[in-house]
């Protein structure tokens, strides 16, 4: 340090940093903000999990299970992929979000089941012996589990973009899951003489 003409210690030293950062003594980019409220309001859901032999009943061991989910709004949207956007001080960014796949962890300790689509909703007269590629096959029944019951996870991964003032900036895939228990039971077979 030095004394000054008027008799007051300066700084002999002073330091260099880096460039004053971007809105410094200005107005912050509102383009997070935007992002965030763009994203949040696409409200995609996880799958509306379906399976046949349905939940509410019980599936049987060595038996094929169906799985799908709903298709429509913000669970499997059909046609186009949902859009919203956001807009302020002159900025706007619009998220669009389609979804990919389904993985489904069936609660028995099995790899989970990839599916690339919704599945294939079983309908009355389809034969439930032969499912298509959406489906499990449970080789232990769920009677020691919690309650008596497997506990299904099913997460959509979902292609999230976005455009900020009508330019494609980036993407992510965000993955948005559901559950539900499932009973499994399975069939005793009795054999023996009559006498």
């Amino acid at each position: 340090m030095y004394m000054g003409g008027f008799g007051l210690w300066q700084a002999s030293q002073f330091i260099v940093g880096p460039e004053n950062p971007p809105g410094y003594e200005g107005t912050p980019s509102v383009i997070p903000a935007l992002w965030v409220e763009a994203v949040n309001a696409l409200a995609m859901r996880g799958p509306e999990i379906r399976t046949a032999p349905p939940v509410d009943g019980a599936a049987l061991v060595n038996l094929p299970v169906w799985m799908w989910t709903e298709v429509g709004g913000r669970v499997w949207p059909e046609g186009a992929p949902l859009h919203e956007f956001a807009a302020g001080a002159g900025q706007r960014v619009d998220a669009y979000a389609e979804p990919l796949r389904i993985e489904w962890d069936m609660g028995d300790g099995r790899s989970p089941v990839l599916c690339q689509g919704p599945g294939t909703a079983w309908e009355r007269g389809t034969n439930l012996l032969e499912p298509g590629e959406c489906h499990h096959i449970y080789r232990s029944a769920s009677r020691h589990q919690p309650d008596g019951r497997y506990e299904i996870v099913a997460i959509t991964t979902w292609q999230v973009s976005w455009e900020i003032n009508g330019a494609f900036d980036g993407g992510l895939e965000i993955g948005v899951g559901s559950t539900t228990s499932y009973q499994v039971n399975e069939i005793q077979v009795l054999t023996g003489n009559d006498r």
